[in-house]
């Protein structure tokens, strides 16, 4: 990671993902092993740090439709990718949740519970936990592109669907040691939901959160 701007230079996103990123996966042809056009066997990570998230099993590869990497919610995973990655953190995706299932795994850490968000039992709620279950957030509407941010910080936690109310407490402590989509990393309780882009990030600021979220609505329009 890098050391910063030049005093009097205008921040950008890619300053702040050089200096705090720890992976960076965008839904571009670029970035992805194909096979058959249709399912990817790797999402490739442009952060440098080559944190790509595999899948190696044919039958549970998401798919790629050319705007976005979707999960059929049935068998679709990909991941686990483990990697050091501590509280504090940051985390964006660019997610749209297509169905609702109780208790499906939108996505994971490294390991089962270290972080995730979930579907509760009523549309369109979600929860964080980073061991600590937090509250409700029922803004992550269905059919419907949004950019959801979670920050682990203990019992400062943060889950924010747009720029709706934040959902705030404590999510636990838990360190979020990687990333998995789709389910848990264990395969199991898996999400009909899909991606354009996630940014996975140190503690950083409330003005670079400000910085990674004006970039996203900008280039997608939300």
């Amino acid at each position: 990671m890098g050391g910063g701007v030049p005093e009097g230079a205008v921040r950008t996103y890619e300053d702040v993902i050089s200096d705090s990123g720890y992976a960076w996966y965008i839904a571009d042809a670029a970035n992805y092993t194909t096979v058959g056009d249709t399912v990817i066997s790797q999402w490739d990570d442009e952060s440098g740090n080559d944190y790509h998230l595999l899948q190696a099993d044919a039958a549970q590869r998401p798919h790629y439709d050319g705007d976005s990497v979707w999960f059929d919610g049935v068998d679709d995973i990909i991941g686990p990718v483990t990697f050091t990655w501590n509280q504090p953190s940051v985390i964006f995706l660019v997610v749209n949740p297509l169905t609702w299932v109780s208790t499906a795994q939108l996505f994971q850490g490294g390991s089962n519970n270290n972080m995730k968000v979930y579907q509760t039992g009523t549309s369109p709620g979600v929860r964080p936990s980073f061991g600590t279950t937090g509250g409700e957030n029922s803004n992550l509407t269905l059919e419907t592109w949004h950019i959801l941010k979670l920050v682990g910080n203990g019992t400062s936690g943060i889950l924010q669907i747009d720029e709706t109310t934040a959902t705030e407490g404590n999510f636990g402590a838990n360190n979020p040691g990687g990333l998995t989509l789709g389910a848990y990393p264990t395969e199991s309780s898996f999400s009909n939901v899909a991606y354009k882009e996630i940014i996975c990030l140190g503690g950083i600021d409330a003005d670079d959160q400000t910085i990674i979220y004006d970039y996203l609505t900008d280039k997608y329009g939300l």
